[in-house]
């Protein structure tokens, strides 16, 4: 069923009226009756927009093309009842994306927005925490490695313990 109410279902009403189509080939055989088919799953005002056509008796051949065709009818309904741009509505609910307070970012969302800064920003980030690293290493407290010589934790070098 589509009623119109979010224009961004209609791409997977029509997605499901296409696998309807296949599934039945001999049934959905012309135009006219895909469009008949797609209209019985309509309510709302998307209903009402078509209903004028559909109940008129004027003359069958001076009916709208998109009763008889299939590209025209899917036309008339993107036209009215789909997203107006879709590329900037995708632009705006991105722009609106908010991380709530208690949400933390997963590694994999924080390596595809690593990967998309720019270069000056990631040498900035790199240096920032490799400088943090190397602290943290020198407070660290050394160990003994099995050989008897002192290691010195996230540095390859060992020295003797002597």
């Amino acid at each position: 069923m589509f009623d119109g109410s979010d224009p961004k279902k209609l791409c997977m009403f029509l997605v499901q009226c296409k696998l309807n189509f296949q599934d039945r080939p001999h049934t959905f055989h012309n135009d006219q009756t895909k469009v008949t088919f797609a209209q019985s799953y309509l309510k709302g005002m998307v209903l009402q927009w078509f209903e004028p056509n559909l109940l008129s008796d004027s003359d069958p051949d001076d009916h709208p093309l998109w009763m008889d065709n299939w590209k025209e009818f899917v036309i008339e309904l993107q036209t009215n009842f789909g997203p107006h741009d879709p590329v900037v509505d995708a632009k705006h609910e991105l722009d609106c994306l908010q991380m709530k307070e208690n949400q933390r970012i997963n590694n994999a969302l924080r390596h595809h927005f690593y990967t998309g800064l720019p270069d000056h920003i990631k040498d900035e980030e790199v240096d920032a925490h490799y400088w943090e690293r190397k602290e943290e290493i020198q407070h660290q407290p050394k160990s003994i490695t099995p050989t008897g010589k002192q290691a010195n934790p996230g540095n390859n070098s060992t020295q003797d313990s002597s």
